[in-house]
């Protein structure tokens, strides 16, 4: 009985038409339940074939259209081929089927196939203006496109415009590249005017911007570095400056002149190397802010790079022509110091100007406790004293503070205070006593010694400066 069957169908196959496809008239058959010798993945493999099979058939079928200019909204069913156009039908039930949602043997793929021929193309539009219609109402009501939502969070009439979007991208890029395409410039310039993203790369750019506006507005610049926990974004980033480089090179593969200026409204930095800089004298800056100095230690645990970078800057800057006037004004409004060891100078000065402050002198003990870089210093300076080699600048700073070059004088200056602070206690001009103040009588003693050799013109190391600082406190010598 099967066998008086398959010999009246066989004209209606072709010479295809032992093979069970789904669409055949045996694959019809089979589907409703009838037995087959063959085992369920044979004939699903068979379908595949089959449906190929005659899909090349269609495509040739279009391909011959088109080159005699015979197409117009719909593409006519073959005359001469009765088993393609009743395929044909099949594949237009089923994808509209597909399409609405209902059960349907088309695959994805094989939806995807005829879409990218411009198969089936609907009768007078209406299934096209019925989902531009529903995608409408989608983005006034969400303000956004079904794709820029998760697929998951989608209902299931959503997710349909979801797919539909996705073809009407496919075949607009068809369209493009004058191709057969279900696409047509007023559907182009509909969906555009809707402000659907064709390009799917285009799309993720603008999410990327969009981001890296968002690290602005927290950070306040584009300096994304590489470990940012949006990897993704830093990544991006660098991808724009290489971009960049082969758009100034004039090669392929340039960033288009309108993400240049998308890019320069959020003062995208474009050298690599630039912005290595930037990201690095933002931290200097920062730096400078809890330490009020831009002398970052080379055993600075917390950024170790940024001590070499530092150390690297003073090098560039000895340069010729190493570093750009630019950088250079940066640095030094946060008050940075070419010169390390000039730096470290000035540190120990505001250490002594602070002891001037609190003593009245410049007198630092050998041995002082609170602070024995500061004596060290100071004595180190009274040993280069005013040479040739000692910067004019620092002798001034130091003389503004009474500094005593000869550590000679220093100890008189010395006495001379632990003097004053006896005057102070004990009334003017009366001299300290052997019994209680045994050092200081015994120098005392010594200035009136060294005052009656200076009057009898014998070598003495008494000066009219401390000899006038003697009667200020009462002592007429």
């Amino acid at each position: 009985m099967l066998s008086q069957s398959l010999r009246r169908l066989r004209p209606i196959w072709g010479e295809r038409a032992t093979t069970r496809s789904r669409y055949s008239p045996l694959g019809i058959y089979l589907s409703q339940g009838h037995s087959s010798t063959h085992s369920h993945t044979d004939s699903q493999d068979d379908n595949t074939r089959e449906w190929d099979y005659q899909f090349k058939k269609l495509r040739k079928h279009i391909q011959d259209i088109e080159a005699g200019k015979r197409r117009n909204a719909d593409i006519p069913y073959p005359q001469n081929d009765p088993v393609l156009a009743k395929w044909m039908k099949l594949q237009r039930n089923a994808y509209y089927s597909r399409l609405e949602g209902k059960t349907s043997p088309l695959t994805q793929q094989q939806k995807e196939k005829l879409e990218a021929i411009g198969y089936p193309n609907p009768t007078h539009s209406k299934f096209w203006e019925k989902r531009f219609f529903q995608l409408e109402e989608f983005v006034r009501a969400h303000g956004c496109f079904p794709y820029d939502q998760e697929l998951s969070a989608l209902s299931d009439a959503d997710r349909k415009l979801y797919w539909w979007c996705e073809s009407q991208k496919k075949a607009y890029k068809l369209h493009r590249a004058g191709q057969t395409s279900s696409m047509t410039a007023e559907r182009e310039e509909k969906l555009s005017q809707l402000g659907i993203c064709w390009n799917a790369d285009e799309e993720s750019w603008h999410n990327r911007y969009q981001e890296l506006a968002e690290y602005r507005k927290e950070h306040g610049d584009c300096l994304v570095p590489a470990n940012y926990v949006n990897a993704s974004l830093a990544k991006w980033v660098g991808q724009q400056r290489f971009h960049y480089k082969l758009f100034l090179e004039g090669k392929p593969g340039g960033i288009a002149k309108e993400r240049i200026d998308l890019l320069n409204e959020l003062d995208f930095v474009w050298n690599a190397f630039d912005a290595i800089w930037s990201a690095r004298y933002e931290e200097l800056r920062q730096y400078h802010e809890r330490h009020g100095n831009c002398r970052v230690p080379f055993e600075y645990p917390e950024n170790p790079g940024l001590a070499f970078w530092v150390f690297e800057q003073r090098r560039t800057y000895k340069a010729r022509n190493g570093m750009p006037e630019e950088r250079i004004q940066q640095l030094e409004e946060l008050g940075f110091e070419w010169n390390v060891q000039d730096a470290k100078w000035w540190d120990q000065y505001n250490e002594l100007r602070k002891y001037h402050q609190q003593r009245g002198d410049c007198l630092v003990p050998t041995k002082y406790r609170a602070n024995q870089y500061l004596s060290n210093w100071v004595q180190r300076q009274r040993k280069l004293g005013k040479s040739e080699e000692v910067d004019q600048e620092r002798i001034r700073a130091l003389e503004s503070l009474d500094f005593c070059w000869d550590a000679r004088d220093a100890l008189w200056m010395k006495r001379y205070k632990e003097l004053e602070e006896y005057v102070k206690m004990n009334g003017y001009g009366n001299a300290p006593s052997a019994k209680h103040l045994p050092s200081l009588r015994r120098w005392f003693s010594n200035q009136v010694k060294q005052q009656r050799l200076r009057l009898e013109g014998q070598p003495s190391s008494m000066t009219e400066s401390r000899l006038q600082r003697l009667k200020k406190l009462g002592f007429i010598l």
